[in-house]
């Protein structure tokens, strides 16, 4: 009866966790490391019920092997076991300090106990040290099952260690008054449970306890991309309030109105009234894309793109170099999601390049999508160094999230410094 309970519980916690893991795999919380680590714990922890309820079947119920696949699956039980605790631990880690490369760089160290009591497991059958398996398939403890207990309690400790005491500084992390009370109730059940199975043998509790506290993880993050949605939007209303309040001081059509009587005024000169009439274009796209929240046609972005870059033509002459390479222009794309990525090419890297330079754009279409190239030979820039709050680069990703929310459109940059920048901006064909 007990190892009829144990077996229905690890299937439900089986089924529980493989929701929760392909849930996690669709969250969008910028795919961050932690998120990552997440997804390694919950299959970690699925990988532990499902050794575990192997064990169970083989043990239990007769049928071809059965005693060679309970050794197999003890053995990658208590191997896979501790790991949960070790990426529990990496977790944390992440969690206190935020340093990815330092992790990696303390990574094996934190390794060691977890290698050693690895190696103990897979020998085990052998040397007996941590378990055997009898003739008659009978599980049993060897007599230093303690070490890989103590491995498990020391990443979990250790993990207590860490979000205990490594956070004075921290309030966020603190119990009760922080965000993050899970990070205390998560090894709990586990432990609980594990104290149970220790003093108990022939209990099977731990699993158990492992998908109550994935699922306090999971919650957490689950209620932290609720919140993170929340704020974005509140900061996109906010935004988008302030420049509406601000057009509409600004009175639009007074500024086409006097560029038009300007215009006139400018009759005798066919390059001034041409540049005003480019200016008054490129600002009447800028102000209406306020309020457009629908794909444009790319013939449409071009013709924008050309009255910017028109108009910086007049301001550089012959530093400026501009090539068209238009193969195919019957696709859509957010409206100013392309002209940000010309003009940021022309600031930043044309402009800083003593004489200038040469700026092309190129479209082409592939099988499953079209292309959009713009390339550069200024000043380049380093990528890995490049500071997120850079104008620049602040401007490219919101140009890369526009096109993400709006078409599934991507963007990859290559630059090297004092050789330039290539921008590929890829649109799906099924997505408009």
């Amino acid at each position: 009866m007990t190892t009829a309970l144990c077996i229905g519980a690890n299937i439900m916690g089986f089924i529980i966790l493989c929701f929760m893991y392909y849930y996690t795999g669709r969250q969008s919380i910028k795919q961050l490391i932690d998120l990552k680590l997440f997804k390694f714990l919950q299959l970690s922890v699925l990988l532990v019920l499902f050794f575990d309820t192997t064990a169970y079947f083989s043990m239990t119920y007769s049928f071809p092997y059965n005693r060679e696949i309970n050794i197999i699956a003890c053995t990658l039980y208590n191997v896979v076991l501790p790991l949960t605790a070790f990426i529990w631990f990496l977790y944390c880690e992440n969690e206190v300090y935020g340093d990815t490369k330092g992790l990696l760089k303390r990574l094996w160290v934190y390794s060691i106990p977890l290698i050693f009591i690895s190696l103990l497991a897979i020998t085990s059958q052998l040397t007996g040290i941590i378990f055997y398996i009898d003739l008659d398939n009978i599980y049993s403890r060897g007599d230093y099952m303690w070490l890989a207990w103590l491995v498990l309690y020391g990443y979990s400790l250790g993990s207590y260690y860490l979000i205990g005491i490594k956070t004075k500084n921290k309030p966020a992390l603190r119990p009760i008054k922080g965000l993050n009370a899970c990070f205390y109730l998560f090894p709990l059940p586990p432990l609980f449970l594990g104290v149970i199975q220790i003093l108990l043998p022939g209990t099977y509790l731990i699993s158990i306890g492992m998908v109550i506290s994935v699922f306090i993880i999971f919650a957490n993050i689950h209620n932290r991309r609720l919140t993170e949605i929340a704020i974005e939007q509140h900061e996109q209303e906010l935004t988008q309030s302030r420049i509406t309040t601000m057009l509409s001081q600004v009175q639009p059509h007074f500024l086409y109105n006097s560029i038009s009587a300007i215009s006139d005024l400018c009759a005798g000169n066919p390059e001034a009234q041409k540049a005003l009439i480019s200016f008054s274009d490129y600002l009447r796209v800028n102000m209406a894309s306020i309020n457009q929240k629908t794909l444009v046609s790319f013939e449409t972005e071009l013709n924008h793109i050309k009255h910017y870059l028109y108009l910086e033509k007049l301001r550089f002459e012959e530093r400026l170099q501009i090539f068209y390479e238009i193969n195919v222009t019957n696709f859509k794309v957010p409206v100013l999601s392309i002209q940000p990525i010309v003009e940021n090419a022309v600031s930043q890297g044309l402009f800083n390049k003593p004489g200038g330079g040469t700026l092309r754009i190129r479209t082409t279409e592939e099988e499953s999508e079209h292309v959009i190239t713009i390339v550069d030979n200024g000043v380049g820039y380093d990528i890995d160094t490049l500071q997120s709050s850079d104008k620049s680069q602040t401007g490219i990703e919101n140009v890369r999230n526009r096109l993400a929310s709006m078409c599934g459109g991507t963007i990859t940059i290559n630059s090297k410094p004092g050789i330039g920048t290539r921008i590929h901006v890829n649109i799906p064909k099924g997505e408009i």
